[in-house]
């Protein structure tokens, strides 16, 4: 018996299955019908809202005017009792009313405009400045920079007591003062060759020479006579005084008084 009944609910089966696949495509097939219906109407009301192809004023507006009820809460047509030529007129007043309003608007922003315009103006001008100082500030960072790698080098070379690398520092820092320098040691250096050579000649020759040198020498001379004589010993000292003229005598008796 359970031969005889395998097929027919095999057959019931298949059936169910043809049965709620054709359920399936009926209701496929409707919400499609539905989803269309829906969009064509959207579509409609889009397209009277904004009144495209004046479908608004000549479509939707006369059929909901005709419905009972619905018509009056549409407002009438102006342009129902108006000649073509009048309504022509009418619409381009209406539009040159429309041109007025938005010329006065643009008018308005371009006002506005103005302001914000001059103060961009403005703010560009800062930011010239900002610019400018903001390359200066990078420079300096960078002569800093260097600054601070010229002197650690040089406190490298201090520590390993480098004379020469002080010098070369300061050449380099200060070239005007290191020059300056230069020439007064230099000529600190000359007049001390100067007077030694001088204290040498006068020690060695006669005092009645070294005053008759000393004697042509005194008005350019005055400072370095001076320090030779001061750097002599009293006894070459007293003769060549003594064998000066007496107003030179005087002079250099005047300079050599502590």
């Amino acid at each position: 018996m359970s031969n005889v009944k395998t097929p027919d609910k095999k057959m019931a089966q298949a059936a169910a299955k043809d049965q709620a696949a054709a359920s399936g495509k009926k209701s496929k097939v409707g919400l499609i019908v539905i989803i269309t219906i829906i969009a064509l109407v959207a579509g409609f009301v889009l397209l009277s809202v904004f009144n495209v192809f004046g479908i608004r004023d000549n479509i939707t507006f006369p059929f909901l005017r005709a419905v009972p009820f619905v018509g009056n809460l549409i407002p009438d047509d102006p342009y129902a009792d108006l000649a073509p030529e009048q309504i022509w007129v009418l619409r381009e007043t209406e539009l040159q009313a429309q041109v007025v309003s938005l010329q006065s608007q643009l008018d308005i922003a371009n006002a506005a405009i103005a302001p914000l315009e001059e103060e961009l103006e403005f703010l560009q001008e800062i930011l010239l400045i900002v610019d400018v100082e903001l390359e200066i500030l990078y420079e300096l960072a960078e002569q800093y920079s260097d600054f601070l790698a010229m002197q650690e080098a040089f406190n490298r070379d201090v520590v390993n007591n480098s004379e020469g690398a002080f010098m070369r520092w300061f050449e380099e820092m200060h070239p005007e003062l290191a020059e300056q320098i230069y020439r007064e040691q230099l000529a600190v250096r000359n007049q001390d060759e100067r007077r030694a050579h001088f204290i040498a000649v006068w020690s060695g020759i006669s005092a009645q020479s070294a005053a008759r040198a000393i004697e042509d020498m005194v008005l350019t001379d005055m400072r370095l006579i001076i320090d030779a004589l001061s750097d002599m010993t009293p006894s070459n000292v007293t003769p060549i005084i003594n064998a000066l003229s007496p107003d030179t005598a005087a002079l250099v008796l005047r300079h050599l008084e502590p």
